[in-house]
């Protein structure tokens, strides 16, 4: 639960009443729990996207989309009380968090589309009550693994002088032995 402070959406949102109600119930009840691990509450939710009367993807041709029936909202950046900012399409945004978010939101709405699932929502979470046969809904929002920057070995220190082992090498002409020349008597 989030504690009684609104959560703004910005910029405003037009949504039917029922996706607005869906909305307000997943901030209240799903977005809350969520950020809890995070120790910040929510303050805003970023709108890319909502009513819009167009096809599907932005294509003229296609369907019409849920967004030109008021039924959709793309979900943006999650703003913080402490100031944080939360992309949930971004791997460096704490995967514990992605994935309770992810199943909450799933289990709420119709259809969730996000990064993995195709080229337009790569860089938004798609939330829709768009009505199917038998009550099937769509889940794709793929949360990966959080980016790792690659280790690269570091090179091994330069010995000093001091420790550098002493390496085989020709004894200078001080550092010969005296050899021998045999005598007459030895030969």
């Amino acid at each position: 639960m989030t504690n009684s402070a609104p959560v703004s959406v910005m910029p405003p949102a037009t949504l039917r009443c029922s996706m607005a109600e869906a909305i307000a119930r997943w901030v209240r009840n799903d977005l809350g729990s969520a950020v809890a691990e995070l120790g910040s509450p929510p303050v805003a939710l970023t709108n890319g996207g909502s009513y819009n009367c167009r096809g599907r993807n932005n294509d003229a041709s296609a369907k019409i989309s849920e967004h030109g029936r008021g039924n959709a909202f793309d979900l943006g950046p999650i703003k913080l009380a402490n100031g944080a900012v939360m992309d949930l399409s971004n791997g460096v945004t704490p995967q514990s968090f992605r994935l309770h978010l992810r199943d909450a939101t799933c289990h709420r709405f119709n259809t969730v589309l996000g990064p993995g699932s195709d080229p337009y929502h790569v860089n938004h979470i798609h939330l829709d009550l768009a009505e199917r046969a038998r009550g099937y809904k769509m889940c794709q929002w793929d949360v990966g693994t959080p980016d790792v920057v690659a280790e690269v070995p570091m090179p091994l220190p330069k010995p000093s002088p001091l420790a550098e082992p002493m390496l085989a090498k020709r004894p200078t002409k001080m550092e010969r032995p005296a050899r021998r020349v045999p005598r007459a008597a030895d030969r």
